[in-house]
């Protein structure tokens, strides 16, 4: 029996991040949230409320959500793209009404654009990339209002 160390191509430290393969994690992760947040800007929304590729308005994008187009119910994310598009226009009024939660997610990537280039930056000056409590419970602060959007929307009135 070959020995797991002895097997070739096997790489002997499995599960431990490399230098390289934690910069293009973070390298990823900008690119995502850069991307959402170019797109929220360059985005737009119609006068029947749906979310456009200009100059294409009259061709609104197909609605993304299972649960709306299935069971024709808002889910705990049904408005967060009209929120963010919203928002990344400077009407943070219409974002709040399209989704409560949609500024706090403008905010979250925002926070991780900026995080992930000082990461990067350190990564490069061979330091460590600093872990961020912050940005994790921000997280879990954003998934509880997901799901308390989610409740109040099922909720019986």
């Amino acid at each position: 029996m070959q020995n797991r160390s002895e097997a070739p191509g096997v790489p002997i430290n499995l599960g431990v991040r490399t230098p390289l393969g934690e910069r293009n994690e973070r390298r990823s992760l900008l690119l995502i949230c850069g991307a959402i947040l170019f797109l929220s800007s360059a985005l737009g929304i119609n006068q029947s409320g749906r979310v456009y590729l200009p100059p294409f308005e009259q061709f609104g994008l197909p609605a993304m959500c299972a649960t709306k187009v299935l069971f024709h119910l808002d889910c705990a994310g049904c408005g967060i793209t009209r929120s963010l598009v919203s928002i990344g226009h400077g009407n943070w009024r219409a974002g709040l009404a399209f989704h409560p939660a949609g500024l706090a997610v403008y905010g979250f990537l925002w926070a991780q654009v900026l995080f992930q280039v000082i990461a990067l930056q350190r990564l490069r000056r061979g330091q460590s990339s600093a872990q961020n409590r912050f940005l994790s419970w921000y997280f879990y602060l954003l998934l509880a209002m997901f799901f308390a959007t989610g409740i109040s929307r099922f909720w019986p009135r």
